[in-house]
Order: C-alpha cells, then structure tokens, then sequence
C-alpha cells in the first residue's frame, strides 16, 4: 500500500521495477528460444583472395559477423536483427521474441539472460549427463563432471559434481579404494597412519628379501575395509561422522596386523637384511628398492655428506648377507665364457661357494667394519672356487667390465645427503661409484665438515663461558699422535701434487653419541676405518687417547679397539691436553689462542645415529686475492689433505718469519752466477729469490738432520724450535741451493745450443724428446717443486740428455729404440697416475709414484749415458714393480 502522504498528484509512490525478474518471467515461456554465442575464429584464408586495406575490412566484418551468431535449440543458428540494440555488442546467452527467417533466421525482440535462468525454470526438460567419475583427494569424495542440456544446447557444460548422488554404490567404492587403501586423502585418524606405517614396513620387508607378492595386494585391503565400513560411507565427510561414534565401541576396528598384511613374514629372516652399515666408527642407514630395471634397485647406503670421504667403498662388494647367494650365481655368469662353463650348474656352484665363503671368512658385521682392509669379494672367491673346484680364475677376469655385468641390484647403491637444512635430507648426489661421487661432491664435504666442527667448537664455548654441561658432542684429540713418513714420501708431494703421508686413522667402532669425548686417533685409518696405505705398509698400533673438552664433565665413552678411552669416571688420562680450535686467517706467527700452543690432530662432533664428523685441523697456505701467499688455520676434511697441507702450511709461514731481503741473496752471487740465473725461466729476480728461499726451508724441514719435519710441527714449542733452526741455517742453505740451480741452468743452455745447432731430420724425433725433457726438469718454480734429494741430480740429467744426443747422431736407430723402452715406461706411468686420480687417497701409492717420475729420469741415464752413473739401483722391471704393487 502507499505510504499515509502519498498523493496521485506528487506520484510519491512508484513501483519499483525489477528487469531480471521480468526477463526471468518471460523466459518460462521462451526455453525453446534461448542461444548461445557462437565464437567461432575466422580463418584468415576465407579473406586470402583479398589484398590490402580491402582484405582487413573483409576480416574485420567477418569477425563481427561471428560474434553475432548463435547456436540454438534443436541445432537451429541464428543470428540478432541488424536493428536490435544488442546486434552491436552481442552478449553470450539471449533469449528471442520471435524467430523470422529471410535471407537467414534472424531473432528479434532479444534480451540478455543468464544459463543458470533456464537450468531453474527448464526443470525435466533439461537433460543431465555424467562423466569422468574420479577421485579427488582434496574433497576427500568421487567428483563427476555433470553436463546439462535443453533442447540440445548446453546451459552447464563442466559442473564438478559430487558422484554419491549419482551412483552412491561406486562412490563408495571408490573411497574405500582410494582413501582408504591407498591413503589419497588428508585425515587425522590415528588407525590410519598406523595402518600406513605398518604398510610401508610390510613393502619394505618385501624390498629387502625381494619376494615379489609377500605383502597381500589392494584388493585383500580393499575387502577388510568393505567388510566394516556401512554401505553409507561414501565419502570423507560420512567416513568421519561415522568413525567418531564407531570408534568408541571398538578402536581398532580399522587395524592391521603384521600378519595380515604379510601372512607369510616368518619365513623372511630380517638378520640377513640389516638396516645399518657398520664401517669403522660410522653407522650408515640402509634402504632397500624392489625396482627392477631402475639404477636405484636393491640396496641404497645413505651417506651424510659432513662424512663422505670417510666411506670407503672397500667391503661393500660384498652385499648383505640375504643376497650373498644370489651375488654368487651373479658373479659365476658374469665371467668370461673359459672360467665360466667349468662352474655349471651356476645355481648349484654358487651354493656351495656361499657355504665355504661362511665357513672361511669373518662374520658379515666383522668384514663391513673393517672396510678397506677386508678382503675383496673377488678374492675370496677366487679362494673358494680353487678349493672347492681346483678353478684357477685369472685377475684379468675381474674388474670393471665384470663388475658392470652384475644385476643393478647386487651392486651398492650411495646416495649422499645434506641432514643440516630445516627441511629434512635433502639428497646431493647418488651413484653406483662412491669415488665419483667423492671426486663430485668435495667442495660440499669440505664445507660441512667446517661447517659441523665449527658450529660444534661454538656451542662448546659458549656453554663452557655459562657453567653448563657441554653437550654439543665436540671433542679434540689432545695426542697429536701423527707421525708422517719421511723419504720419498714426503719429497715427491710437491713434484705429483699428491699426498704424501700416511693416513691418521682411526680404527674404532661406532659408539653411541657422548658430550666431548675425546678421539683416539691410531695408526690404521682416518676415514674411520684403516686405510689402504697403512695396510699395506702394516701398522696397527693404538694413538694417544685425549680427553674431555669442558670441564671433565660428561658421560664415558667406551675405548676404542687398540686404544685407551677416557677413564669411566669422566677424568682425564694423564699428560693428556685440550684444545678447541678456531679458524683464522693471515697468521703470521703460530696461533697464540691454542691451549698449550698445542693444534690438536683432530677434532669432531657426534651428531647422533652412528655420525661422527671428524675435522683435521692444519695450518695451511693460501692465495689472497692478489694472488699472494697467505697462511691461515683451517679444519679439513680429511687427514691426507690435512698431512699434505699442514707441512707446506708450516712451510710458507716459517718462510713467513725468516725471509731475507733480495738484496741480501743476490749479494753473495759471482758474475757466473748472476748472469746464468738472469736467463733462468722465473719472471724476475724476487720471484727467483723467494723460490730459493721457499727451496731451502722445505729441505732444512724434510726431517734430516736431526730436525723433525715440517708435517710433525704441531705446537708452540716445536715450531719455535723449527723458526730458530731455519732462521739460523737459511743464507747458508740458499746458498747451497743456488749453487745446483746454476749447474742446472748451465747444463741446460748447453744442452739447449746442441739442440739448436742440430737440424738432421734423422733426429728429429730425439730432439722433440729432449725438449719435453728440458721442459719437465726446468720451468718456472722448479726449484722448489724439485724434491731437495733431487735437486743436486738435475745436473746429470741434464749431462745425460746431451750425451744422447751426441749419441744418436751416430747411431739413431738405437736411439730410437732405447727411446721407446722409456716412453712405454712413461705411458704405464701416466696411467698408473690416472688411475690413482680416480681412485681412494693413498700416501703410500702417492709415494710410489713420486718415485717413479724420478726413477724414470734415472732409467735415461742408465740407458743413453751409463758414464754417468745413476743414484742407486734402476730398471723397467723395478719401475713397474712400483707402477703395480701387488694389491693393485
């Protein structure tokens, strides 16, 4: 009613008219006259017969026409009356007045509508259809795609709809199916996430014994879960409405049992299978993939990267235990085809080769720990073949063509990962070659292993300055129990650019984490386990023990074999120290912040779970950034670095404390002298004199003399001792130096004017060779790269070279021959070389090989000037006895 003043003359009261409403009034009546926009692209070829600015308005109107066209019932296309105020800006959906047909059908009267208009007023006209019935695991139900016609035209084309309310028998199975069994959903039910955890050991226990079918299949799952859950359940949301009542009555209603899902689990012996891999103080994870075909199949050891070049990959060639006869019938078919048929039937070979290898060799756990001094796999069954068969297997039948022929899964899978971040394991690399991966990831071993030891010594600090009980696991090994090798171990480091000391090893079990236990280095190993030098050269004493790092506090840890541990009252050994070490940079004397002026040989952190990162503390040289030595105290990654490092570390930084002035050396050089060494390969007299002096302190710190070498300087006093005895012995030792420098370059012009001056083409040959020679004895930084035992013998190599060469001018034949003896010596010592850069670090080896690149140069004396004499003993069957010792 209008309102109290409302008068027909002020027209106060007016309706409100409402234009949707009345189009959805008229549309009832219309359904059949309702069109869709037909967007259809206008090909560019309909217009292609027209050029230029008449081809643009030909596809301009074609565009337009287009838009104006409309798909209709029963498959009718109309479009809007030119004249109708819509036919400009055709909207998607219009309903006509009127239909006419001229030229063509044209719809009049029009009006824009909405689809969902007709789908409401359309009622059992409209005709629904069902597709795609699929799960979704975000609405934890069945969804289908629903369509909805009238009269042939789509006024719903894709409507996610739930399917229970088209066929709640399927839907329900299909929860069952995928939410239940299969776990594609989001819940917090407890028996749930029980039930998956017990699942993922029952596929595990499969992996492990590779028995494919142990673990019952989805449709076992899919009827215990049918048989108690209501027909009504056909989604999450009815699961949860459900399960909060019916958990009451019985809580594991929904719960496996081992037994169910792998009815036959008695029958797998999971002792064969362990879940860790011990090697020496480490525990390594083990996983297992039932993945035919794929790389990652059979057994995947998780290495973390703070320890990766403390695996060795000596032991695990051995497998685990439950596959030890399948890697024996493996084995016996990856042979050659001679060896191979006289070990038929494989099966019933393999068997009894198992059942010797158990009986003749250590305990699994035993062989795993030992890592590189246990036996290879291939030797004992070298052994068990010839004892059992009296086969004789030749060593070229093994190796890695053989080892490529062995399934993916009897071969060890090393997969390293990064525990530090937030995240979880983040996985860096994985490979079947440890050493690649060694080689690969070494920049990030380095760095987290400074990173654990430097965050470790922090936490010790700063607990020790609150008064707390330490607990952060670090400790540091107050013997410095490590004693390098002297000879050509330590003089053929700089010459090869490898290590040259032995290994600091450390041969204990794994034992469990412990605040600031001490290490116990011994002489086996320094990857844990003993290493492939030391077992070679045969020491198994035990190290020094250290003790506790903050206050005696903390629990005892159990000693390790062959060494003492801290006592089981927590207090330390006698004449034992501590020390934390820091990082620093530019030193320019010995670190005055160590306790006792005393650099441990080591320090570690226990993270836990069978991880012991250990760091080797060293006093190291460096390059700033104008390319300047400059020496700084780092933590490294492994010893063999550490043995190499610190001795030139110490090196440069007493070279650092006793340098003389240019000046001062060249005082004392005759005019001979000045004039031979002006013509010497080095840029400039001051980077000659450095080389000099940096000579003559390696040799007055290489052990002799009485002196200790330069890689036994860890404390205070014995560097001071070493400062006073360089500082004192330098000039003269320059000197000395300068005195074979200057033979050497003299012989060397010599031998370079006779090159010079021969132009046969008979010789020519010889003289490429010779220069090559030259070139390798005399080069920018030769004097100090020259082993000091060396150093003196340039000259006759030299001499040597020239005395060739007047021999082969009579004679090149025997030149050539006598020539090609040594290149075949040289070529099996560049790949002895290549081989050990692909390999494990072995000071020993790296020793060997030092040797041989100057035995070699002996070898062309005894050869092309016997007049000369050599510096002991020569010949190719002594070189390649060093090229392949046995064990390699």
């Amino acid at each position: 009613p209008p309102p109290p003043d409302a008068t027909p003359d002020t027209q106060t009261y007016k309706r409100a008219w409402d234009g949707d409403t009345i189009h959805k009034a008229l549309l009832s009546g219309l359904l059949s006259q309702i069109g869709m926009q037909d967007t259809g692209e206008v090909k560019a070829s309909s217009v292609a017969h027209l050029k230029g600015e008449a081809r643009a308005k030909a596809l301009r109107r074609a565009q337009k026409q287009a838009r104006n066209e409309y798909t209709g019932a029963r498959g009718a296309r109309f479009a809007i009356f030119p004249g109708s105020p819509l036919s400009k800006k055709p909207p998607a959906w219009i309903m006509a007045g009127e239909l006419v047909e001229t030229s063509r059908l044209w719809a009049r009267d029009v009006a824009r509508i909405q689809p969902e208009w007709a789908e409401d007023l359309a009622g059992d006209l409209a005709r629904r259809t069902y597709s795609e019935p699929h799960w979704s695991t975000k609405r934890g139900a069945a969804i289908a795609t629903e369509k909805v016609l009238l009269y042939g035209v789509p006024i719903v084309a894709d409507r996610k709809v739930l399917y229970a309310k088209v066929d709640p028998e399927a839907a329900r199975e299909m929860f069952v199916r995928h939410a239940l069994v299969q776990g594609e959903w989001t819940t917090h039910h407890r028996f749930f996430h029980d039930n998956r955890k017990l699942l993922a050991e029952a596929e595990e226990l499969e992996a492990r014994s590779r028995q494919r079918g142990l673990v019952v299949d989805d449709d076992v799952l899919f009827d215990f879960y049918d048989e108690r859950v209501p027909d009504d359940v056909v989604s999450a949301a009815h699961f949860d409405r459900w399960w909060k009542t019916a958990q009451r009555r019985d809580p594991d209603l929904l719960t496996f049992t081992l037994e169910q899902l792998v009815p036959d689990a008695e029958q797998v012996d999971t002792s064969q299978f362990p879940e860790t891999w011990p090697q020496g103080e480490l525990t390594l994870p083990l996983t297992y993939q039932f993945q035919p075909g794929t790389e990652a199949d059979g057994v995947t050891v998780h290495v973390p990267i703070s320890v990766l070049n403390r695996v060795v990959p000596d032991g695990f060639d051995w497998m685990v235990p439950g596959l030890l006869d399948e890697l024996a019938t493996a084995t016996i078919r990856s042979l050659p085809k001679p060896v191979r048929v006289q070990l038929v039937p494989a099966p019933d070979v393999a068997r009894d080769v198992v059942a010797w290898l158990r009986e003749h060799t250590p305990a699994w756990e035993d062989m795993a720990r030992a890592g590189d001094m246990a036996e290879p796999f291939h030797v004992a069954f070298t052994r068990a073949v010839r004892a059992l068969r009296d086969v004789v297997i030749p060593d070229d039948a093994w190796g890695p063509e053989q080892e490529a022929r062995l399934p993916a899964h009897l071969r060890m899978t090393f997969r390293v990962e990064d525990t530090r971040g937030r995240g979880g394991s983040v996985v860096l690399d994985e490979s079947k070659d440890l050493l690649a991966l060694q080689r690969r990831l070494a920049a990030q071993n380095q760095a987290a292993v400074r990173a654990a030891v430097k965050g470790a010594v922090g936490a010790a600090l700063r607990e020790a300055a609150s008064g707390s009980v330490p607990g952060s696991g670090a400790s540091v090994s107050g013997s410095g129990a490590w004693v390098p090798g002297s000879g050509p171990a330590a003089e053929g480091a700089s010459a090869l650019g490898l290590p040259s000391a032995p290994l600091v090893p450390h041969g204990a079990p794994a034992r469990p984490a412990t605040p600031f236990a001490s290490d116990a280095p011994s002489p086996a190993s320094a990857s844990g386990s003993p290493g492939r030098g030391a077992g070679r050269a045969g020491g198994a004493s035990s190290g020094a023990t250290g003790v506790e790092a903050a206050r005696g506090h903390g629990r005892p840890t159990a000693p390790s074999h062959g060494a003492a541990g801290p006592s089981t009252d927590g207090t330390p050994p006698a004449g034992s120290t501590t020390s934390l070490v820091s990082e620093r940079t530019d030193l320019t004397t010995w670190p005055d912040d160590l306790t006792d002026g005393r650099l441990p040989a080591t320090v570690s952190t226990d993270l836990g779970g069978g991880v012991v990162v250990r760091g080797y503390p060293a006093v190291v040289e460096e390059q700033d950034a104008k390319g300047k030595p400059v020496v700084a105290l780092r933590v490294l990654a492994d010893a063999t670095a550490q043995a190499r490092e610190h001795a030139r570390g110490v090196r440069r930084l007493l070279l650092t404390e006793t340098a003389l002035q240019t000046g001062r050396i060249t005082s004392r050089w005759n005019g001979t002298q000045s004039l031979t060494l002006a013509a010497s390969p080095y840029r400039n007299t001051d980077a000659l004199v450095a080389d000099l002096q940096l000579a003559a302190v390696i040799a007055l710190t290489s052990g002799g003399s009485g002196q200790p070498g330069a890689a036994t300087i860890r404390d205070a006093e014995a560097y001071a001792a070493a400062r006073a005895f360089v500082r004192a012995h330098l000039e003269e030792h320059v000197h000395q130096v300068v005195g074979h420098v200057v033979a050497a370059l003299t012989a060397s012009r010599n031998l370079d004017a006779e090159i010079r001056a021969s132009n046969s083409l008979a010789l020519l040959n010889t003289l490429t060779d010779l220069r090559d020679q030259t070139a390798g004895l005399i080069h920018d930084g030769f004097v100090s790269q020259t082993p000091p035992r060396r150093l003196p013998h340039l000259t006759r190599y030299l001499r040597a070279a020239s005395y060739r060469l007047e021999k082969a001018q009579s004679n090149p034949n025997r030149d050539a021959e006598l020539a090609w003896r040594v290149h075949d010596v040289e070529d099996a010592y560049q790949r002895a070389r290549a081989a050990y850069a692909q390999g494990p670090a072995d000071p020993v080896r790296a020793a060997d090989l030092a040797e041989v690149r100057w035995l070699i140069e002996e070898l062309r004396v005894s050869l092309f000037a016997q007049q000369l004499g050599t510096d002991g003993p020569v010949s190719e069957k002594r070189i390649r006895k060093l090229l392949t010792p046995d064990g390699w």
